[in-house]
């Protein structure tokens, strides 16, 4: 009865931690910098504010540092979605097929993650519509529920089998 509460807390914690790091890397996405104008005409848009003698302090990082927290709070999702899944898979003995979890939220990750570099024109050779982006996104919420669900549907079995084979107390 214990492990099955602390394996309920596992993915409520594993969730939690999913969900955060893809509603961080969401954040990111859709703050990247670009209007849909290609990079040939970029250099004859007029983006000169003018001369100023004075930036005011409170301006000079306040962005970067948001942008931080959202980043930092996407790796801190990522890390406890997986170490969620590794304790969820483990706490109860399954079997081999416990690895999906681990595996599912790894390759979901990879998906995202390949997907937000893929969006930040700034970034490497390859740019992706947003539309690509977005099936990117969805795909990766797939691939992580499937692994995910599969594997606690087995488990589920499994726990269920060997509490109903368990010797009763006399």
């Amino acid at each position: 009865m214990r492990s099955r509460g602390m394996v309920s807390w596992m993915r409520w914690i594993g969730d939690l931690g999913w969900w955060l790091f893809v509603v961080a890397t969401v954040l990111h996405i859709g703050a990247l910098p670009g209007d849909g104008m290609p990079r040939r005409y970029a250099d004859y848009v007029e983006t000169d504010l003018g001369w100023t003698a004075y930036t005011p302090v409170h301006s000079i990082g306040s962005g970067f540092t948001q942008w931080n927290i959202v980043a930092t709070a996407a790796v801190v999702g990522l890390v406890v979605a997986a170490c969620a899944a590794v304790a969820e898979s483990v706490l109860p003995p399954r079997g081999l097929w416990s690895a999906a979890a681990p595996a599912a939220t790894a390759v979901g990750a990879g998906v995202l993650l390949l997907g937000s570099y893929w969006a930040d024109p700034a970034r490497g050779s390859v740019t992706v519509k947003p539309w690509l982006v977005l099936l990117m996104l969805v795909a990766a919420v797939v691939i992580r529920e499937a692994g995910v669900r599969w594997t606690r549907s087995r488990g589920d079995g499994v726990s269920r089998r060997g509490a109903e084979e368990a010797p009763a107390p006399h």
